[in-house]
């Protein structure tokens, strides 16, 4: 079963997504006592370069340990592309450790590398992680061709997207879209946090649903949405500014907006705003009421869950395509 979007960006720029498979990408275990030679020689023979094992030390807990400077080990077992038998070998011995990290991945199988671009092109411009922090740590970056919408690698939540690459499962090409999740709390609260559950399979539809949402910016909805917002804040405006009218505020609004979500150097314009990421314009928000503020004068009134002025813009601005969201039911069950 395939699903083919149309043109999304101009010309030359629609793609067939032939199949989806979801699978574990890797499983970080936290062990506080040492792993058996036993356990990690088993481990060593059947996945080789894909186990990774990492002794790092902390300071004791009582205050005389640290005070002599007594330490204590600890350790990261990583294990990429884990499969169901060695999960349920490790189960036996859970008292030993906890699920620290879980990567689910997601490829997007696509008929050659030309249109995995596309699609990776697509996913970056659209997806939007819900339940996001507004700060600098979780602003998105690039590092060797794959795009990570936080910067920070201890985020309890990322997303890590690329194109460039086969399928880790031997599909050919594909747009690999992973969803991280870093420390025990994070894995419990997205349901991975007990290797039972990941033997019994993974929803991966139901778990995108919760963590993602595709979105893109409307021109014309924005638009829209800056003559409101510029009506709406006329009055307010005019007790400093009694001359001003609301085309001059709603030109404030088109100068400032493409300046506060630029990214990756790349310069915008109203006329090429739809080119943004929805997720920087959701992150930035916030910067966008700032600016608009010191460009305009006094602070705007902040909506009552914070979000403020920009934010309302914002929101009607963002368009979720439910037509394109079928490619999601593609996702099968992990295991």
């Amino acid at each position: 079963m395939s699903r083919r979007t149309e043109d999304w960006d101009g010309p030359g720029t629609a793609f067939v997504i032939k199949d989806a498979i979801a699978y574990l990408d890797s499983l970080t275990l936290f062990f506080w006592q040492a792993p058996g030679a036993d356990l990690l020689g088993a481990l060593r023979k059947a996945y080789k370069r894909r186990l990774i094992v990492k002794a790092y030390e902390v300071p004791r807990r009582t205050f005389d340990a640290r005070r002599r400077g007594h330490r204590s080990k600890r350790w990261h077992v990583t294990i990429h592309q884990p499969q169901p038998e060695t999960l349920a070998s490790l189960s036996a011995i859970h008292r030993r450790f906890v699920v620290h990290a879980v990567h689910v991945a997601i490829d997007f199988l696509c008929p050659d590398p030309a249109q995995a671009d596309l699609a990776t092109a697509y996913l970056r411009r659209g997806v939007v992680q819900k339940w996001r922090r507004r700060n600098q740590n979780q602003l998105s970056h690039v590092e060797a061709n794959t795009m990570y919408w936080s910067r920070n690698r201890k985020a309890r939540r990322n997303i890590a997207l690329y194109g460039d690459r086969p399928s880790k499962a031997g599909l050919g090409a594909c747009s690999h879209f992973e969803m991280r999740f870093t420390a025990a709390a994070a894995c419990k609260r997205a349901g991975l946090g007990d290797l039972d559950s990941l033997i019994r399979g993974v929803n991966a539809m139901a778990l995108l649903k919760h963590q993602a949402k595709l979105a893109f910016i409307d021109e014309k909805w924005l638009d829209r949405a800056l003559e409101k917002s510029a009506r709406r804040k006329l009055r307010r405006t005019q007790r400093r500014w009694p001359a001003i009218t609301v085309s001059e505020i709603k030109r404030h609004l088109q100068r400032v907006l493409p300046l506060c979500i630029a990214d990756g150097g790349n310069t915008l314009s109203m006329g090429t705003i739809t080119k943004a990421r929805a997720q920087v314009l959701w992150d930035r928000r916030q910067d966008c009421v700032l600016a608009f503020a010191q460009s305009t004068g006094p602070p705007l009134p902040p909506n009552p869950d914070g979000s403020g002025y920009a934010g309302r813009v914002i929101r009607r601005a963002l368009v979720v395509p439910s037509v394109l969201l079928l490619i999601f039911t593609l996702f099968p069950v992990i295991y």
